[in-house]
């Protein structure tokens, strides 16, 4: 099970090691409330990504299995995903502007 606008990892009935999905919540929490992303132009996927990095995935790129249009976020050694919900507002640092996520992709 997953949360509605961010697709978050929920804890399940009976679930063991419940600080897992309860911690990468708190992650994924964490990049979106920071509303910046790295680049939404970047492909493939940086080789020796920091911990935290955040990109748009653009079309016909692979950050592991991210897909296109999502927030890829590096944590814990692998990419991490969530879809922006419609309307929310990210700024792109290497553009110097926001982008604003639309039914048709990002503007």
């Amino acid at each position: 099970m997953a949360t509605t606008a961010f697709n978050l990892p929920q804890i399940l009935p009976d679930q063991a090691q419940k600080h897992v999905p309860v911690n990468m919540s708190l992650d994924l929490i964490d990049a979106a409330l920071a509303a910046t992303v790295k680049s939404a132009t970047v492909t493939p996927a940086p080789a020796s990504p920091a911990l935290g990095d955040r990109y748009i995935v653009p079309a016909g790129s692979t950050f592991g299995s991210v897909a296109a249009g999502n927030i890829a976020v590096w944590n814990a050694g692998a990419w991490h995903s969530f879809a922006a919900p419609l309307g929310a507002r990210v700024f792109v640092a290497d553009e110097g502007f926001e982008r604003i996520r639309t039914s048709a992709g990002w503007l």
